[in-house]
């Protein structure tokens, strides 16, 4: 009852499925959301930290894929600190190791993130 890769583990922490999360501490990603203040659409990606100015600059001069309005806010949240948001709405527990210690460097060889989870989403009677 284990998952690994962030956009599943996002998933299932949306639907209320994740017991705990186990992440590293240098994953080293952020989540960039693009809010139109038009039409209220908001569009959001994970990308590495390395690439954040630039990408945030390019979407700052961009337009809402909804309405095509240039009026867009663009905020950016590490990803851990968006983890733990969701993690508190669900009653999830977030725990964050070391990336350089053994259990860390295994969890590094599956994405650096990995869940436990409460019970199989896949499971049918």
């Amino acid at each position: 009852l284990g998952v690994y890769g962030l956009a599943d583990i996002i998933t299932y922490l949306k639907n209320n499925v994740v017991d705990m999360i186990i992440i590293t501490d240098n994953i080293e990603l952020d989540r960039i959301e693009v809010k139109c203040n038009k039409c209220s659409h908001i569009d959001d990606k994970i990308i590495e930290q390395s690439i954040l100015i630039k990408t945030k600059t390019e979407l700052q001069n961009s337009s809402c894929s909804s309405c095509k309005s240039k009026d867009i806010t663009v905020t950016d949240q590490d990803i851990v600190d968006y983890l733990a948001l969701l993690a508190a709405k669900t009653g999830t527990v977030l725990e964050v190791i070391s990336g350089v210690a053994e259990y860390g460097l295994m969890l590094t060889s599956l994405g650096k993130i990995g869940a436990v989870l409460r019970y199989n989403p896949n499971y049918s009677n």
